[in-house]
Parts: structure tokens; sequence; C-alpha cells
């Protein structure tokens, strides 16, 4: 039989949110109709739970274009900006595990049409699996990189479901995705993460920031968190993942809201 200290503790699945740490957290529709007081009051909104999903798939696959101006909503000039700040976080979080000279594979999350593949991380990976809610996207990434290796057309919040559960991945890749998971949901793809990524592996994590509270998306179902709000959710990670890097997007479009980015890496245990 073997020693169970000698076998890795797999992360246990939350249930629930304790939220007592971000009572203050208060948000607003984007069309500004509806005030939440609370982060929990909004999630417990069952009706707009419902259909939290569903409307998010809808919009991306009924309303965004599939090239570069439907990937970045229009905001095109800022491609080059987003690549350069991207490669400076991964020149910096890769070191260690560059250091075994080992090829080096990734998870793309919310991949699109390959414009994060295609101009970053083919330039750092050997392989690259890809994931996102729309298929022709997918297919048109797998023609523009030949180092992506399987897709995943499906959710985050049901990727585990699809895909093999081991350890796979040196670094995931999380851009502009997770705002469309519940907090909840969020969390545990995050804990299912460890579960794919070899020791010391890496999270990389890139989001729309508000300034204060949260801001419910009318048109596309998404939220966008502050920074408080995400380190918090970070915490609850604890002591599976360590944060890492947590670091603004420089030069960033004026009108549009904050980026930041930040890198989880797994602690075995």
């Amino acid at each position: 039989m073997q020693d169970d200290l000698s076998v890795e503790r797999k992360p246990k699945l939350l249930t629930s949110i304790d939220y007592k740490g971000l009572t203050n957290e208060s948000g607003i529709t984007s069309d500004l109709k509806i005030e939440y007081s609370s982060i929990e009051i909004f999630w417990k909104n069952k009706e707009a739970m419902n259909k939290w999903y569903e409307m998010g798939t809808k919009y991306w696959k009924d309303n965004v274009t599939n090239d570069m101006n439907g990937m970045l909503g229009g905001f095109t000039n800022v491609h080059e900006r987003d690549i350069k700040e991207s490669s400076t976080l991964l020149n910096k979080v890769l070191q260690e595990l560059k250091e075994n000279n080992q090829k080096l594979s990734c998870l793309e999350c919310g991949a699109g049409n390959g414009r994060v593949t295609k101009y970053l991380l083919e330039r750092y990976f050997d392989e690259i699996d890809i994931e996102d809610i729309n298929d022709a996207f997918l297919q048109k990434a797998k023609l523009e990189c030949d180092k992506v290796r399987n897709t995943y057309a499906i959710g985050l919040e049901q990727l585990d479901k699809h895909i093999k559960i081991e350890p796979t991945y040196h670094c995931i890749w999380i851009q502009w995705c997770a705002c469309f998971l519940k907090d909840l949901d969020f969390v545990n793809f995050l804990l299912f993460c460890y579960e794919l990524l070899h020791d010391g592996g890496i999270i990389c994590f890139k989001e729309n920031i508000s300034g204060k509270g949260f801001v419910i998306d009318s048109d596309d179902g998404s939220i966008t968190r502050s920074d408080r709000h995400y380190r918090y959710l970070f915490k609850l990670l604890e002591p599976y993942f360590i944060l890492k890097e947590n670091v603004i997007q420089k030069d960033w479009e004026k009108g549009l809201f904050q980026v930041r980015m930040y890198c989880l890496k797994k602690i075995k245990l």
C-alpha cells in the first residue's frame, strides 16, 4: 500500500462562499438600471443565475465576429500593448520552469480564434490545448497555430467533464473569460486546475478590473470584479496556490476598464 504521505492532496471543491470579507462590495449593471448592495445578494438572484451561462454563450456565438476585431470588441488598437505586457509577465514567471530545458505545455482558456495563441503563447510553449465555447473560433485558431493539439468547445464550468484529469500542463492561461463564471464556479475551476498542472505549474490570469465594486454587463452577462474581489477569491485557493504576481497592464486605452495580470503558483502538498 502506498504511504498516505506520498499521495498528493487534491483540493476539495467548495459548496458555497462566505462573503463576510466582502460585505461592502456593492455593484451595478452596465445600463445603470439595477444596483446591488452586496455581491452575495447578486448571486442569490435565482432568475438571473438560471440564465447566466446561457446569456454569455448566446452573445459569443451570435454577436462576435471570427476575427481580431470581434475578439477585442472593436478595440484592435490594444492588441500589441496587450501582447507586450503579457510577454513581460511570461518572461518572468516561466524562468523556473525553463531551467530544466523541458518541453512546456499550456492550456489556454477563452482562446477565441487564437489571437493570444498565435501572437503570444506559441513563442513560449511546445504544445497548446485551447478552450472556448465557440467551436468555429477554435478551428480557426488551430489553423493559425500548428502547436495547437486539442480543442475543447465547452464552457469552463463544464471543462472537468471533457478533459483528462491528470498533471498535463506547465501553465494555464486565462484571459478575458473568467468574467463569465459565477464566483463559486470560478474558484472551483481554479481548484480543478490544480489537478491539471505539473508541480510548480502556474495559472496566468488576465482580466478587466473595476475601480470599485462590481459591474454586470447587461449585454453579454459578464461580471467585472475589483482587484479586492479577486484577491479575496484567490485567498480561498490556499494552501494549494500562492499568489506570485499582481500587476497592472501598462499603457492601456483610456475609457476602458483597467486590466490586471495575476500569477498563481501550484504548491505541492
